[in-house]
């Protein structure tokens, strides 16, 4: 799909005979004082929602176009700001559009991005970054005029649906759910599961048609709040007459492009969609898409391998001929610059592939660096600069596979059955990963109508490795209340032990029957505990209170205010 061309709206002539493009010019300040007359308080602001953006590691840039221009046909217009002056805050000389004449209304937009010590100069490409809504300026000025002063400016914040930063030593934010899982009403095995968003929010399935799911057919996108509660479907393609007729091969990072396949008797074509519009994509069968929404992965009319750009409408081809090895695992990196091409990965800018040797892959890391899959019946990982390392170490007769992992590889999720039961989950510690059980990272210890987990399987894993869609026999009616208990998913949010969640607060039962965290209180410090529905944004719960040299209890609320809870510990 092209994007809209953007038209000159004016053009004047300044001191001479040759005609300039008009440009209109405003104040690129977020931030003015109350009292004036247009106030902006639009502050920048990290992951939390709460602290101000500062230092030479983040960015800000405006884009802009006319008025009425949609968000996605914005464009960048320079400076970038260097956040280093007051934190959340930019400041600069007048910002010029040249395609909006003074006088005229602009439709714009700040972005904010960590660019990782220089190396994402721009927000495209930036893996951790956000936006504000865009909004229409007033009037913008002429060149030889005070610059316009906006108003409508609300504030950004960062957002981790791509990357997670891992905490810091010394990080006194201690996490505890007080619900565990989210289930689905719905036939959700592995062959029906299309994808899993990158926030962990939304699965896409094919459902039947049913008093459950009526009127939807074929795929389904899933989608439910941060710690549980209700779950809302919609159609994320054109609604089919067959439940058969669309296939999911992939979607964006941020849920608003997926690429399919949809057929119609003996033909099919892929086919993208954006706000339940398809188009057609050139080729025979889509694959994938990247992360970024950008690339689409497909065979082509020839039988080759390629890497379509929809945007530019330009296609690399990746490998010459489909030959045998049309089985297997076909995605992209979030980027698009790297794919796993079944036995084979690709990388842009390189003239050879590189073979995956002695493992059947089943997932490419975010960022492109590791594969995930089996290697003899086994769970193991590949990289390039280690190869093949299987991750299970017991019994000749045990079994397991990966089937997906975090953004950076650090975070990877299957099955592996050992003497000492299955395990579900591994994280990288140093160079070696450590395995988990299920049940050891549910915040609050598990759900008690669960058994031991032993028939659960890791499907899915949420970009920063914090949210899983599992699959398995062990959901019981009275939990998920699905009508066949033995297809159902649950949605987990997790927990390490590491992080000391479930090591320093202790869940118990309070006075009022609603669960208790308790905590060593040294004295010199104030404890505060807190609530996110979904930590973006801490809200205190009751009053601070001072560390008495032995322990402290907090009450929690009622179990119907699902959330996250932490207790934010400060010195007096």
């Amino acid at each position: 799909m092209k994007l809209p061309v953007l038209s000159v709206a004016a053009i004047i002539t300044l001191g001479s005979n040759s005609g300039l493009l008009a440009q209109g010019r405003f104040r690129p300040d977020n931030y003015s004082h109350p009292s004036g007359p247009n106030p902006i308080a639009a502050t920048l602001r990290e992951q939390d929602g709460v602290t101000p953006l500062a230092g030479p590691d983040y960015s800000a840039q405006y884009y802009a176009g006319p008025l009425n221009t949609v968000e996605e046909a914005l464009t960048a217009i320079p400076p970038v700001f260097p956040l280093t002056g007051k934190p959340g805050v930019i400041s600069g000389a007048p910002v010029t559009v040249d395609s909006v004449a003074p006088g005229q209304q602009a439709r714009l937009q700040l972005r904010v991005w960590d660019n990782e010590h220089g190396t994402n100069p721009t927000w495209e490409s930036a893996r951790v970054r956000g936006a504000s809504p865009a909004f229409n300026s007033p009037p913008l000025s002429p060149p030889n005029a005070p610059a316009t002063v906006l108003h409508g400016l609300t504030g950004a914040q960062l957002t981790p649906a791509i990357s997670y930063r891992a905490p810091q030593a010394g990080d006194t934010h201690k996490l505890y759910q007080n619900t565990n899982a989210a289930g689905l009403s719905l036939t959700t095995t592995h062959r029906s599961l299309f994808a899993f968003a990158a926030d962990g929010l939304a699965a896409f399935l094919r459902v039947v048609p049913g008093p459950a799911t009526e009127p939807f057919w074929g795929p389904v996108e899933a989608r439910w709040r941060r710690g549980g509660g209700e779950v809302s479907f919609r159609s994320p393609v054109p609604v089919p007459a067959d439940p058969y007729q669309w296939s999911i091969a992939g979607t964006s990072d941020d849920g608003l492009t997926i690429v399919g396949n949809y057929f119609d008797g003996a033909s099919h074509a892929p086919r993208l969609v954006r706000n339940g519009v398809a188009q057609p994509v050139p080729g025979d069968l889509a694959l994938g898409l990247s992360g970024n929404g950008q690339f689409v992965l497909l065979f082509g009319k020839a039988g080759n391998l390629e890497r379509h750009d929809w945007r530019t409408g330009e296609s690399v081809e990746l490998r010459p001929a489909r030959d045998t090895f049309l089985l297997g695992e076909f995605q992209l990196s979030w980027d698009g610059r790297t794919a796993l091409l079944r036995d084979h990965l690709w990388r842009e800018g390189s003239g050879n592939l590189i073979p995956v040797g002695g493992l059947y892959p089943r997932r490419l890391s975010g960022d492109g660096r590791v594969i995930v899959g089996q290697a003899g019946s086994r769970p193991a990982i590949w990289t390039a600069d280690r190869g093949l390392s299987v991750l299970h170490d017991e019994h000749p007769w045990g079994v397991g596979d990966l089937n997906d992992c975090s953004f950076d590889g650090s975070i990877v999720g299957g099955r592996d059955d050992t003497r000492r039961g299955r395990r579900h989950v591994w994280r990288r510690v140093g160079t070696e990963y450590r395995p988990y059980r299920l049940a050891e990272l549910l915040p609050n210890g598990a759900h008690k109508r669960l058994a031991d987990y032993s028939s659960l399987e890791v499907r899915r894993v949420s970009r920063d490795g914090r949210t899983l869609f599992v699959i398995g026999e062990d959901f019981r009616p009275s939990f998920l209340t699905a009508a066949n208990p033995a297809d159902s998913g649950l949605i987990a949010h997790i927990v390490f032990p590491d992080d000391g969640a479930r090591l320093t607060l202790q869940p118990g039962v309070g006075p009022g029957g609603s669960d208790q965290l308790t905590l060593p209180a040294p004295t010199g410090f104030r404890f505060q505990l807190e609530r996110s529905s979904g930590l973006d944004a801490w809200t205190p719960v009751g009053a601070a209170v001072a560390g008495n040299g032995t322990f402290l209890s907090f009450e929690l609320p009622a179990k119907s205010e699902v959330g996250f809870y932490r207790v934010q510990t400060t010195p007096e």
